[in-house]
């Protein structure tokens, strides 16, 4: 019994789609990242939209009341 070696463009071929499977894991973790840093982005932006908002609130309760006295 006698082993043969694969053709060599089926180990050309293989590699090939190895290189292009791992492209395209890595474009995925890119977009992912990216993804990610965009939401937590957004996130923020909500975060500190309500948080001026109930600044701007307190104070103007805060001038009514004082200007009240």
């Amino acid at each position: 019994m006698t082993l043969t070696a694969p053709p060599a463009a089926a180990v050309t071929y293989r590699g090939d789609m190895g290189r292009l499977i791992l492209i395209l894991l890595a474009v995925l973790a890119i977009f992912l990242v990216i993804s990610m840093v965009i939401s937590a982005l957004h996130f923020l932006f909500w975060v500190a939209l309500i948080a001026l908002v109930l600044v701007g609130v307190f104070r103007l309760g805060g001038l009514l009341r004082r200007s009240s006295h």
